[in-house]
C-alpha cells in the first residue's frame, strides 16, 4: 500500500511538472486553477494535462467527463470483486473463449510437448503477463528467431507467469491504414435495465511496432460513429498531434469504414452481460478478413480519455453526450 502511495505521488508531481512547463498562465496561477477544477469539474492531474485544460477556457472544460466522474460511474455499475475476472487473462480467456477467434495457453504448468505442438507451423506467438494492463509486459515473439523449440519454450518459462496466444492478422483494409502491429477497437457497452447499450467506439490504430495500440502506447486513436460504423474523427497522438491521414502509410483515417460492422454489433450484444454484476465494460476488439474476435474487455478503467481526445481541436468534451446515453431512460437531468 505504501508502494503504491509512493509511485502515485511520484507520478503526480511528475505531471505536475510536465503541466508547468507547458503553462501559459504562470504557476501560481495555473496550481489556483488546477485545484479549483478539482475541486468544480472532479479532474486529476492527468486530465488537466492529457485535455489540454491549461488552454482553455472554463466553459470549455466543463464540457469535458473527467476522472473522477468516470471513477465513479465504474463503482456504480461494476462489482468489485467480481473485476478480477477481467484482470485476469487465463480466466478471461477460459470463459470468453468461445468469442475469441484464436488458440491459447497458460504458460505456468505448460509441458513441453504441449507448448511443441501448439507453436507447430506457427510464425509468430503473443504472451500476456497473467496480470498485465496497458500492453505492459506483453511480447510478439518471432518462433523462427530461436535455434529450436526446446529454447523458446525455456525462454518462456523464464517469463512471469502468463498466457500465449496465436497471432492475430487484421483485416487486409486495416491493415492498409497499417500492418506493423494490431489495430484494435475499444467498444463500451453498458448492461441498461438488461440491454445493451453501445456508449462509444473508438479506432485504436498501431503506429510502428508496437504492442500497445492505445495513443498512451505510441498508438493513434480516432472515433467511431456508431450508427454507420465509419470513423468519424482525424487520428491523435499520446502528444495531441492530429492526423488526417496515417504517418506512415498516408492512408487516410477520417472516413475509413469499420470492415464487419454490423457483426462487431452483435459480438458485443452477444457478451455484454455474461459476468453478472459487471455493467460497465470497454471491449477491445480486433477485426480479422474473417469477422471480428475479442481481445480483452476492461471493467477496472474502460476509460475517459480516449473517446474525448480526437475532439479536442474543437475544444469541447463529451460530457452531456455520455450522460444523456447513460440516463436516457432515467429522466436524469443532465445539466
Amino acid at each position: 500500500m505504501v508502494k503504491k502511495a509512493f509511485k502515485i505521488i511520484c507520478n503526480d508531481i511528475k505531471i505536475l511538472k510536465e503541466i508547468l512547463r507547458k503553462r501559459t498562465k504562470g504557476k501560481i496561477k495555473t496550481i489556483k486553477e488546477i485545484l479549483k477544477y478539482m475541486k468544480k469539474y472532479e479532474i486529476n492531474l492527468e486530465d488537466y494535462l492529457s485535455f489540454q485544460f491549461y488552454n482553455m477556457k472554463e466553459e470549455e472544460v466543463a464540457t469535458f467527463f473527467t476522472y473522477h466522474m468516470n471513477d465513479k460511474f465504474i463503482d456504480e455499475c461494476n462489482d468489485k470483486s467480481k473485476k478480477y475476472i477481467f484482470n485476469n487473462k487465463e480466466l478471461f480467456d477460459t470463459i470468453f473463449n468461445d468469442y475469441l477467434g484464436r488458440k491459447w495457453i497458460a504458460t505456468e504448468n505448460i509441458t513441453y510437448k504441449e507448448f511443441e505442438n501448439f507453436v507447430k507451423r506457427q510464425e509468430f506467438i503473443f504472451y500476456k503477463k497473467l496480470d498485465g494492463s496497458r500492453g505492459i509486459g506483453a511480447k510478439k515473439i518471432n518462433v523462427k528467431k530461436y535455434n529450436n523449440t526446446r529454447e523458446l519454450y525455456n525462454y518462456v518459462k523464464e517469463l512471469d507467469k502468463g498466457i500465449i496466444e496465436e497471432h492475430i492478422i487484421a483485416h487486409k483494409d486495416i491493415n492498409k491504414i497499417c500492418d506493423s502491429g494490431l489495430s484494435t477497437f475499444r467498444v463500451l457497452t453498458l448492461n441498461k435495465d438488461g440491454e445493451c447499450k453501445i456508449l462509444e467506439c473508438v479506432f485504436m490504430i498501431a503506429n510502428g511496432n508496437i504492442v500497445n495500440c492505445e495513443a498512451t502506447g505510441g498508438g493513434l486513436t480516432a472515433c467511431v460513429n456508431l450508427e454507420t460504423g465509419v470513423v468519424e474523427t482525424d487520428a491523435v497522438d499520446i502528444n495531441r498531434n492530429f492526423y488526417i491521414t496515417h504517418p506512415l502509410s498516408g492512408e487516410p483515417i477520417k472516413g475509413f469504414q469499420v470492415p464487419y460492422w454490423n457483426e462487431v454489433i452483435k459480438l458485443v450484444n452477444e457478451i455484454y452481460n455474461k459476468i453478472p454484476g459487471i455493467n460497465y465494460i470497454g471491449w477491445d476488439i480486433a477485426i480479422t478478413d474473417n469477422g471480428p474476435i475479442v481481445i480483452e474487455g476492461n471493467a477496472s478503467w474502460p476509460s475517459h480519455r480516449i473517446w474525448q481526445v480526437p475532439y479536442l481541436g474543437e475544444k469541447r468534451g463529451k460530457k452531456r453526450e455520455f450522460e444523456e446515453k447513460i440516463y436516457e431512460k432515467k429522466g436524469i437531468n443532465v445539466d
